[in-house]
């Protein structure tokens, strides 16, 4: 029997309200809050969303199937190519596509919102809002130890790993 190795949910230690719900790590526009690497997604975000929102999608399927990270840092590329052809079939294609992915990202983290929040966000804060969500998801990643989550030797707490 292999022992269950899990990263933390709330990694940055976040403090929780009464009803055990948390803010973002980042705030909306927080892409220039860290280092030059999330002022990279940020852009990718605005100029190719739908790289970061299959990058996303991938990688809390795998969180969610796997309970480890996922080992490559790929994505698959059917989430991506599907929110191009939505979004360049309607503009809010791909907006429509990342409020559940969102609503997602909120209850596995327990982060304070509504399905109205993540709409208007989704909408109206596109970018900053897959940016966001790409922090969260790096903060759990970043909590496994040293080698969890698979065989190809890439350590999680390694900061280029999550080079996009």
């Amino acid at each position: 029997m292999v022992p269950q190795v899990a990263g933390s949910r709330n990694a940055r230690k976040r403090p929780v309200d009464l009803r055990g719900k948390r803010d973002w790590n980042s705030g909306l526009c927080g892409c220039n809050a860290g280092d030059d690497h999330e002022m990279d997604i940020c852009c990718k975000a605005c100029f190719c969303p739908c790289i970061i929102f299959g990058r996303n999608k991938a990688r809390m399927d795998h969180l969610a199937n796997h309970n480890s990270p996922e080992p490559t840092g790929e994505m698959n590329g059917g989430g991506c190519a599907v929110h191009g052809i939505m979004t360049s079939l309607s503009l809010l294609g791909g907006c429509v596509m990342q409020i559940p992915l969102r609503a997602t990202i909120r209850d596995r983290y327990s982060i304070a919102g509504s399905c109205f929040g993540d709409c208007c966000t989704s909408i109206f804060c596109y970018p900053c809002a897959l940016t966001q969500e790409y922090i969260e998801i790096s903060a759990e990643e970043h909590s496994f130890p040293r080698g969890v989550g698979g065989s190809s030797g890439i350590y999680y707490d390694d900061p280029k790993r999550y080079r996009a």
